[in-house]
C-alpha cells in the first residue's frame, strides 16, 4: 500500500535541503527516517526514539549533536530495501517495493505524525517516487548557483576520496565540471512537476522563515500551529551565507561560472 500525501524535499545538494528538512520535519503531523534508522535500516523500531524530538527543550538542546536522532537523507535505508536504488532505475522488484513500504509503515506506527517527510538530492528519481509514494508533494528548493557550486568546490565534492585528482585539476576545469552537474540536476527538476510540485528558494527561507513556512504548510495542507511557529523562531538561521562564494572565486571566475549556467536564477 502506497504512503499517501508524503512530502519529498528535493533539490541540488548544498541548496538548503537539510535546513528545510530539519525544520519542516518538526511539524507535528509529519514523521521521518532518522539518522539511526538510516544507519541500521533493518531496525525500524529505532524510530520510536524520534518522538524525543517532539519535546521542545530536548529538540533544541540536541541540535547539531550527532548522537541524537535527526531527519536523514535515507539513501542507505532505501538501498537496504531496494538493492538497485542507487542505480536510479525506472522499475524495481515488486517484493522489494513491498518490503520498503512495509518498513515505512512500521516507522509510521512508532512515531507521532501521519505523513512521511524525507529528502532526496541529486537526480529526480521520479520513477521511484511514483512507485513508492504514488502522488507525493514535492518541494524543490533552489539557491543561487554560485553559492552551491562554491560549496562543491570548497568541500571538494566527489573528490574526498581522491584529493590528488582534485589538486591536479585547474580551478576552471572544476568550476565547469560542477556547473555541468548543477545544470543536469536543474533539468531533472522537470520530471518532478507531474507530482504536487512547489518550487521554493533558500533566499526566501532565510529572509522570512515564518511566512515561508506558513505558505508551505498551506500548500501541503498542513496545520500551522503556534507550537510549530515557536519552533521555527527558535532556529538561529544564518542570513549572509549566500555571499561566501566571493571567498572562493574571484570576479573573473564568477563571470566564467555565470557563463556556464543554462538558465538565469530567479529568487522569486
Amino acid at each position: 500500500m502506497e504512503l499517501k500525501d508524503s512530502v519529498i524535499i528535493h533539490g541540488p545538494g548544498k541548496s538548503g535541503t537539510t535546513l528545510l528538512n530539519d525544520i519542516l520535519a518538526l511539524h507535528p503531523q509529519l514523521f521521518w527516517i532518522s539518522t539511526y534508522t538510516n544507519r541500521f535500516p533493518a531496525l525500524p523500531v529505532l524510530s520510536i526514539l524520534n518522538n524525543f524530538q517532539s519535546i521542545p527543550w530536548i529538540e533544541k538542546t540536541t541540535r547539531g549533536k550527532q548522537n541524537f536522532p535527526r531527519p536523514a537523507e535515507p539513501f542507505n535505508y532505501f538501498s537496504h530495501h531496494i538493492t538497485d536504488f542507487r542505480l536510479n532505475l525506472s522499475s524495481f522488484k515488486p517484493e522489494e517495493k513491498m518490503n520498503l513500504i512495509h518498513s515505512l509503515n512500521q516507522v509510521s506506527a512508532l512515531q507521532k505524525g501521519e505523513r512521511l517527510i524525507t529528502k532526496i538530492t541529486g537526480p529526480s528519481r521520479s520513477d521511484f517516487l511514483n512507485d513508492i509514494f504514488g502522488s507525493p508533494y514535492v518541494i524543490w528548493i533552489d539557491r543561487d548557483p554560485k553559492s552551491i557550486i562554491a560549496s562543491y568546490f570548497k568541500y571538494k565534492w566527489r573528490y574526498k576520496n581522491n584529493l590528488e585528482e582534485f589538486s591536479s585539476k585547474q580551478k576552471k576545469e572544476l568550476i565547469r565540471e560542477y556547473a555541468e552537474y548543477y545544470n543536469w540536476i536543474k533539468k531533472e527538476k522537470d520530471q518532478l512537476k507531474k507530482f504536487k510540485f512547489k518550487r521554493v528558494t533558500y533566499e526566501a527561507l532565510i529572509h522570512d522563515p515564518l511566512n515561508f513556512f506558513r505558505e508551505l504548510c498551506h500548500f501541503l495542507d498542513l496545520d500551522y500551529p503556534r507550537s510549530f511557529q515557536k519552533t521555527i523562531l527558535s532556529w538561529n538561521i544564518r542570513k549572509n551565507t549566500n555571499q561566501q562564494f566571493t571567498d572562493v572565486f574571484n570576479k573573473e571566475e564568477v563571470r566564467y561560472l555565470e557563463s556556464l549556467l543554462i538558465e538565469p536564477y530567479e529568487q522569486e
